[in-house]
């Protein structure tokens, strides 16, 4: 399973632990990646 916008990984923790499937998220991802080039200073924009 994939979610695919920033607001509904406030509740990704509890959803995973409630369905079966694999989950990804994008805002774990992201930050996976920005660390792994280095970057120090970094925020995923919620749109809010």
């Amino acid at each position: 399973m994939i979610i695919s916008a920033n607001t509904p990984h406030i509740v990704f923790d509890e959803v995973q632990k409630k369905v079966n499937v694999p989950m990804y998220s994008i805002v774990e991802a992201t930050y996976e990646k920005a660390d792994k080039q280095g970057l120090k200073n970094h925020k995923v924009y919620d749109g809010a």
